[in-house]
């Protein structure tokens, strides 16, 4: 078992953090980390990120039973577990809406093209995962098929999901994909963004990820069609 009130105490942290850089807004978003293979410490249902305590976390089994916690667990719980069973390598996850990765969520732009070297090597492309009801099993369900081999999903007309060894890797992942939005956006008002041609973007350590995203990405939509 982890150091549970080190974890609760860094979630409150992470939360200030989503909320003071507005990519959260009253009771939005969830954060949780990964206790062991049984249990998850989660933040719970209708409080602001912004302001948790470390005793409002709750603690849920992998099944998604409520162990400990005075409040209920977060609406979402079962995308946080989804994600943790499928993917061992995982050990935290973050849900938010800010305000330009979101806007591409709801436009329905994949953040899926080679533009920042940083991006690509970082992350690969972030998908955009068609709209699933927020709180039931057709989140994940949506994102299944691409998930392990993803770290950061746009969710259609929803928001963004970022999946981290630790809290501070999720979060900076949410923060650099919201800061490429905003980048985007910016380039698209001046002119049309540019693209790096294949021969440079294949030499960007990390690219080797992007060619396994995409084949992933071409399995899913022939399962579709």
């Amino acid at each position: 078992m982890k150091n549970v009130p080190q974890l609760r105490r860094q979630i409150v942290e992470f939360g200030k953090r989503l909320y003071k850089r507005d990519y959260v807004g009253g009771a939005e978003g969830n954060i949780s980390v990964r206790l062991d293979r049984a249990k998850v410490l989660i933040t719970p249902a209708g409080k602001c990120l912004g302001y948790l305590k470390p005793s409002e976390m709750v603690i849920i089994s992998s099944g998604g039973k409520k162990i400990s916690g005075k409040f209920s667990q977060s609406s979402e719980y079962r995308l946080h577990l989804d994600i943790y069973n499928h993917r061992r390598d995982i050990n935290a996850v973050c849900h938010a809406h800010p305000i330009c990765s979101t806007a591409f969520a709801v436009a329905g732009i994949a953040l899926d093209k080679m533009i920042l070297p940083e991006i690509i090597c970082a992350l690969g492309v972030i998908p955009l995962v068609d709209y699933g009801t927020p709180g039931t099993p057709e989140l994940f369900e949506k994102m299944a098929d691409i998930v392990d081999c993803h770290d950061a999903f746009l969710l259609k007309n929803h928001g963004m999901v970022t999946l981290g060894t630790n809290l501070d890797d999720a979060f900076n992942k949410m923060e650099m994909v919201e800061r490429y939005a905003r980048i985007l956006i910016t380039a698209s008002i001046l002119g049309k963004p540019s693209q790096l041609p294949k021969q440079l973007a294949a030499k960007i350590p990390g690219y080797d990820k992007v060619k396994l995203q995409m084949a992933s990405s071409k399995t899913k939509r022939k399962k579709l069609i």
